[in-house]
This record gives structure tokens, sequence and C-alpha cells, in this order.
């Protein structure tokens, strides 16, 4: 059933062929969970809006899955100019359910239906497009240690409605739920699993935490829904190294991306030279020299 209302919005052509030997590409798309699409394993995140020119670059090496919010500045609008220079490439778009301002600018979990619809068509407008692929409830957990607090954001009615309504519109595809904490994200994510509301789940998922968080990428696995992972480099944060640093950045990610119930994983790139180690983990394994650096980053947190 979700297939059929995903065809009447657009036709998904091939991946674009791209070759090169000067700089690295995506070499990898995973599929969407059940969704017909595929995402390249590296993907972008804006949470540090970029500038247009650096968009661009991503999608010609490859990158097809951008994610972005109304609170990440004007990261919307620069992710729409950007498409609209390239608008022969099908670039899987996902935002939130937030408004414009400081972020975290969630709504909130009494919002209205009103609400959550004029909330999704202001992305649009910003964006400038008929319709996104995916709409996040973000960030379920990081501002309440109250889990039925965080319950009845992630399973409000109204909210359920007006996606419903959005999906009939045409203006949404798909509906996920996001989670990097700190409180109750296994717990919550796994009840998002199992409610049968979401397509698609986004965790917080690196080397260094959320141990129980395997179970819940398995369940989810398991029913067909995708899984996307973000603050892939947090363990860097913790043990303060440079995000530049190549050993650790193409270890974590590699880590990350040996687990093939992942769709891909979302991360923030800042830079150029950011895009070209991020890429350089695309499509390869991870082996033990990749197990050596973590493990020598993890004793220095034992």
């Amino acid at each position: 059933m979700k297939l059929l209302a995903l065809g009447g919005l657009h036709r998904w052509f091939d991946l674009p062929l791209i070759s090169s030997n000067t700089f690295p590409l995506v070499r990898n798309y995973r599929p969407l969970g059940k969704t017909g699409l595929r995402m390249s394993d590296i993907s972008m995140g804006t949470g540090e809006p970029p500038p247009v020119s650096l968009v661009l670059r991503a999608i010609d090496r490859g990158i097809n899955y951008i994610d972005t919010a109304p609170d990440y500045g004007r990261a919307e609008e620069v992710v729409g100019e950007a498409l609209r220079k390239r608008k022969d490439r099908q670039i899987i778009v996902a935002t939130k359910f937030c408004l414009p301002g400081p972020y975290p600018n969630h709504l909130p979990k009494d919002a209205k239906k009103k609400d959550y619809i004029r909330a999704l068509e202001g992305s649009l407008r910003r964006l400038k497009r008929d319709w996104v692929d995916i709409v996040f409830v973000h960030a379920i957990g990081e501002q309440s240690r109250n889990i039925e607090e965080e319950r009845q954001r992630l399973l409000s009615e109204e909210m359920l409605s007006a996606v419903e309504t959005l999906k009939r519109q045409g203006k949404v595809r798909l509906l996920g739920v996001s989670s990097h904490g700190p409180y109750n994200m296994e717990d919550l994510m796994m009840e998002a699993v199992r409610s049968g509301h979401y397509d698609m789940i986004m965790v917080a998922f690196n080397f260094m935490k959320f141990p129980e968080l395997p179970e819940v990428i398995k369940e989810a696995h398991k029913r067909g829904m995708a899984v996307v992972a973000m603050k892939t480099l947090a363990g860097a944060k913790q043990v303060k190294i440079p995000r530049s640093d190549e050993p650790f950045a193409l270890a974590a990610l590699r880590w990350v991306l040996k687990h093939s119930e992942l769709s891909g994983l979302v991360i923030t790139i800042r830079s150029v030279s950011q895009l070209n180690l991020y890429l350089r983990a695309s499509g390869t394994g991870f082996g033990p020299s990749d197990e050596a650096v973590l493990r020598k980053y993890e004793k220095v947190l034992s």
C-alpha cells in the first residue's frame, strides 16, 4: 500500500553515473526500507547551513539524500536553491516538524493538526517545492526526562491526522521520527517502531554509546522500516578528537556502515575537505586497522 502511494508523486530515475579518479564519490546506495528508494550510504546533514556551492558539490559527488530543518538557520532556503540548480537529479529531501528560529524549535506535544500542516507548508515554501520525501518528528527524548511527555509528541493524534492529510495531498511521502537522546531513546524508538505509524527512524548511533540500540535497529529492519544513523562522530567530542582526524573519522563511519540493517548515515558537512574525507568511507569495509583506531580511543575513556 505504501509503495502505491509513493508512485503517484515522482518516478525514481536511475541514480547518476559519475566517475572520477581525482576525488572521492559515493560508491554505495542502500534500500531505504521498503519505500522503493535507495539512499547514498554517506548523506548530507545541514545542521550548520552550508553554502549552496557545497550542496551542489555533494550532489555532484553522488549524495542523493539531504536532511534539513526549519530551525537550522537558512538551511532550507540553501537546499532549495541548490535543488533548483540540479533539477535533473532525483534527491531525497527530509525536513522536520519544526518552526524557524533558534534550535531547538520543535512543535510541542500539544500542537494541533493545523500547526503541523502549517509547519510543513512553511518548509515547502522555503524549499520552493511542492512536496518533500520525508518529514520527521524530531529529537524525541531531547528536552524532557519524562517519557510520558515525549510519548505524547511521538504518538500525537493531531500529528498523525496531519500527516494523513499531507500524504493524501501529495505534500509528504514518508513519516519519520528521530532521536539523539539523551533521555529514553531506546525505549521511545522501540515504541515508534512497534506503533506502525512510522515509515522510518533516524537515531544517534556510534561506537561509543547506546548499547541497547542494535535491538531497535533489528526490530525496525525486520518490519521493513528504514533506519538512518546520525551523530556518528559523537565519540570524537567525548575524547576531544578533531572531526578532521582522518583515521578516526573513517573508522567511526565505517563502523556505522558495517551494520547492514542501516540504510545509511547523515552527517553535517561543513567544508569541501570534510566532504572529501567522509566520502572516502562510502562503500568501504570496516577492517582491522579501523578496529585498532577505535579501540585506542575507547581506552581513553575506560
